[in-house]
């Protein structure tokens, strides 16, 4: 029998003839537990099979099983996390605050709740439940490209430095002078961090005087910063960063105005005379030096 209302006759007779009979309610449930985990978001970039999401994820967990041998308090206690930040360390994850787990919604057999992941971190977690039947769930449904086990939350955005020779910007600039100077070749540097996620770095080189908003940088193109390069030749520049972390938050930085300047300077002298003394007319003409 599989059912909540079972009576079970238990008749005992002793060897006098005496008959003893006593009944026992049983709730006997053998039905299989089933269960789903859907997100229903897209990662901003998936890296074999693991996502990288740039806002909060919510998860909605559904179990089927019988109402009357549905454990809530199980339940919950089978929803487990762990995370890390990108360089492996453990993060402190306080549930109700980085990760909230919704009350239990019934309907029948059906049995909802929400886990969301709020705070940013590679995260790792599960969900196992055994019913008030000792009957223990052993397969759980998921969406293929959901990352649902393992994925990265990142809402923060990343941080660069542009260098060029032993100067160091690590902000987007509001206003550029033009007070940097050079005679020789100097080298130009990116370098970039995330607390979560792997990033790229993307480079301008202009040689635009006024500085560039973020909204105007969303309209140039940027190269791929592939390490260091050289400005050799005559030029006046200015080096403005993007970075790009996985889940899609984005960075800008920008040099001050450089001038790199490899020709000599030229003095020209008039007249050519080794000596002399010159006039006031001289002097009107263009011609500089001494006049009395």
């Amino acid at each position: 029998n599989n059912s909540d209302h079972v009576t079970l006759t238990v008749t005992a007779e002793d060897n006098a003839g005496n008959v003893t009979e006593k009944e026992v309610a049983l709730s006997i449930n053998v039905d299989k537990i089933t269960a789903s985990v859907k997100f229903g978001d897209e990662a901003h970039r998936m890296v074999d099979n693991y996502g990288y999401y740039g806002q909060a994820r919510t998860a909605t967990i559904t179990v089927v099983d019988r109402a009357t041998s549905f454990d809530e308090a199980a339940a919950t206690q089978g929803i487990t996390f762990s995370a890390v930040n990108a360089e492996g360390k453990t993060l402190a994850l306080e549930t109700g605050t980085d990760v909230v787990i919704g009350d239990w919604i019934h309907r029948g057999n059906q049995h909802t709740a929400t886990v969301t992941f709020q705070t940013s971190g590679k995260y790792i977690w599960d969900f196992d439940y055994v019913n008030k039947a000792d009957n223990i769930l052993q397969t759980i449904d998921v969406a293929e490209d959901e990352s649902t086990w393992s994925f990265a939350v990142d809402t923060q955005a990343p941080t660069a430095s542009v260098s060029i020779a032993e100067n160091v910007w690590e902000e987007l600039l509001e206003k550029i002078t033009f007070g940097l100077y050079s005679r020789d070749k100097v080298d130009v540097t990116a370098k970039a961090d995330d607390l979560i996620s792997p990033v790229e770095i993307f480079y301008y080189k202009t040689n635009e005087t006024k500085a560039l908003s973020q909204d105007a940088l969303e309209t140039v193109t940027f190269q791929p910063y592939e390490g260091s390069f050289s400005v050799e030749d005559d030029a006046i520049f200015v080096v403005y960063l993007k970075v790009v972390d996985y889940a899609g938050n984005v960075c800008y930085v920008s040099s001050d105005g450089y001038i790199v300047d490899d020709t000599p300077s030229q003095i020209v002298l008039k007249p050519e005379e080794d000596n002399g003394f010159y006039t006031q007319a001289d002097h009107e003409n263009g011609q500089y030096g001494l006049y009395g």
